[in-house]
Formats: C-alpha cells, sequence, structure tokens
C-alpha cells in the first residue's frame, strides 16, 4: 500500500534525552521519509538507545518502538501521516519492531489476484506486542483479522491471536495490543508468524502479509561458497526490511581483485546456489562499503523472511563469487562452518 509521512515543522518533532554525566550529549537528526520507513539518524550518547514516538504531540505517552544497541541509525515502519520521535540512551528497555507488507498473491496454498494491499508495523516489549495495520482494495468488509503460525511464507498456521477491532468498510486500520505466550514470542522473533483478513468472498483470506523482522545480518566469506573459494576476502552486511523495502549497509576488505559487482540471490539454503535477484551499487576496488535500497518483489520478500537469500560479491578472479553470506537474523548461523 503506498502511504505518505506529511514531514514539517507541524507534523514531524525531534526530541532528545541524555544522561548528564555523558561528555557528548546525544544528537538526533531530523528523521527522513523514504517509502514506508522512517529513516533516524543520531550521534553521541551511549547505547542501548531506545527510540520512541508519538503520533500527535496531544498524545499522553510515547510508545517505544525499537532498541538499537550500539548503532547510529536505524529505520522504524512509518504507519502513519505524521510522527513525533524522541531517542533515549542507556535504556534499558528491550523492544523488537516487525514490520508485514500484504497481498493477495501472499495467500496460500493458492495465491489471489486483487487488488487488496496492506502495511502494519508491530513492536515487541517483552510479552506486550503493539500493533498497526493499515489495509485498502478488499472486496468487501473483513470478517476476519488474525495472526496464524507456526510457518514460513509457502505454508499454512494455525490460529494464534485475533486482531481488532474490525470496522465494516473495504478500507482501513487495524491496531491495539495484544499479550503473547511465551511459544508465540519465540514464533514471532523468527518470522514465523503471518497476519491474515478474511471477507465473506474469501472466507479463508484475502489479504496476507508475513510479520517480518526489521533488522538481518550477514557475515560474507570465501568459505561460504558453494563450492569454497580460497581468499582472504571477508565482509559483513546490515539489512533494515521495512514492508517490501531492504535498506543495506554491506562492506568488504582484502579481496584478492576488484569487487564487479554485488548482488543478492536466492532462494538458497546454505549449500546450495541460485541466480541473482538483484544488484546493489556497483562496488569497486578490493574494499569498500555499499549502502542503498531495494525496492523487493514478493517472492524476493519470501526467499529473505525464510532465510533463502544471500549477498555475493564477485570479482574477476571469482567471477561465480568471491565471498558470500547468509541474510539471517542476528544471532543465527550464517555460513557453514560458523
Amino acid at each position: 500500500m503506498k502511504r505518505t509521512l506529511l514531514i514539517n515543522a507541524v507534523t514531524l518533532g525531534v526530541c532528545a534525552q541524555w544522561a548528564s554525566a555523558q561528555p557528548l550529549p546525544l544528537v538526533l537528526t531530523k528523521p527522513s521519509l523514504d517509502g514506508n520507513g522512517v529513516m533516524i539518524v543520531w550521534s553521541g550518547g551511549s547505547g542501548p538507545y531506545l527510540i520512541q514516538r508519538k503520533t500527535g504531540l496531544a498524545d499522553a505517552a510515547w510508545t517505544d518502538v525499537m532498541t538499537a544497541s550500539n548503532s547510529t541509525s536505524a529505520v522504524i515502519p512509518a504507519d502513519s501521516d505524521s510522527g513525533f520521535y524522541r531517542l533515549v540512551d542507556a535504556t534499558t528497555n528491550s523492544v523488537r519492531a516487525f514490520s508485514t507488507w500484504m497481498a493477495g498473491a501472499a495467500e496460500r496454498p493458492v495465491p489471489l489476484t486483487n487488488s487488496a494491499s496492506g502495511f502494519g508495523s508491530f513492536f515487541l516489549e517483552g510479552s506486550t506486542l503493539t500493533y498497526r495495520i493499515n489495509y485498502t482494495g478488499l472486496s468487501g468488509s473483513p470478517t476476519s483479522a488474525q495472526i496464524y503460525g507456526p510457518a514460513q511464507t509457502g505454508t499454512n498456521g494455525s490460529v494464534l491471536l485475533s486482531l481488532g477491532p474490525i470496522v465494516p468498510g473495504t478500507a482501513g486500520t487495524l491496531a491495539g495490543q495484544l499479550t503473547l505466550n511465551f511459544l508465540e514470542v519465540a514464533y514471532l522473533k523468527l518470522g514465523q508468524v503471518y497476519a491474515n483478513i478474511g471477507t465473506a468472498s474469501s472466507s479463508s483470506g484475502e489479504l496476507r502479509g508475513q510479520i517480518a523482522p526489521i533488522q538481518y545480518i550477514a557475515s560474507l566469506r570465501g568459505t561460504n561458497e558453494v563450492p569454497t573459494v580460497q581468499t582472504g576476502g571477508s565482509g559483513t552486511g546490515q539489512f533494515s526490511l521495512v514492508g517490501n523495502q531492504l535498506w543495506y549497509r554491506v562492506s568488504y576488505t582484502n579481496l584478492s581483485s576488484g569487487a564487479t559487482a554485488a548482488q543478492i540471490y536466492g532462494p538458497a539454503s546454505i549449500t546450495q546456489t541460485a541466480n541473482a535477484m538483484q544488484s546493489f551499487v556497483s562496488p569497486a576496488g578490493t574494499f569498500g562499503e555499499l549502502t542503498g535500497e531495494l525496492i523487493l518483489t514478493n517472492p524476493q520478500l519470501d526467499a529473505l523472511i525464510d532465510g533463502l537469500m544471500y549477498v555475493n560479491v564477485l570479482t574477476p578472479n571469482n567471477v561465480a563469487g568471491e565471498i558470500r553470506g547468509q541474510i539471517t537474523l542476528p544471532g543465527l548461523t550464517s555460513g557453514r562452518g560458523q
């Protein structure tokens, strides 16, 4: 669903808090809108950092939306028409952010061809899940709105939780809070749950989207190539997924020759190879850093969420790839032998 966040002196505010003992004050720059995401950039202070938001300054309380450990930037979902953001350093709060990109084509076992679309944000703090889903283009009023799992993008799960309140109409917003049990929290953190909206004409689901974590990483090595490549080269990747947009920061060093291409491939496990899906900005030299964003197709989005996408950096000495790394959730193994 295409949406717009109003960014100006009236609808977007910036605040910062810091402990007086910090030698460098915490400075939050003006957030910038990019499609379905808001980029938050800051300097100073000490981690972990807590990002908070209000949709209006008159709101009674700030909503915790994400904890960032030692970063200086983060991308969060832009799920409302305006937002005011606050950053707190040295936080003890732990908040994980998720998003969903919903389409009829994501329904299983039979994908649907329709005009329905949706975009949503989810923020998990402890066992409390705060959510907001905007949807449009349904064939009729929703008859059900639920979270299902455990399931990957290509399979169906069981009903875990109900979303609401449901209101009449082909477009609307679902917003509220849920209390999750231990297993539901675990499924959510692994990207193993999805949101599904049913209608009278499609009672099993007209609109579906996997609820995906926002933060992913990759560790690039020659030993991850299939077959293995002997090289002193290495690299890292940091990724933020919001809806169908993927922001990336990929660095590489000590390649045997200058990089000629850097791409994402899939679907493939760590022992398989696949075709290139999209290219990052053009690399150059034996070391460097690539930053930018990609718009993922539904199959590409599925591959990423299911852990079946990898980064590959090519060189003249290794035209099929010199260093490779699976894109995974932080804390999960991203390569063979690691």
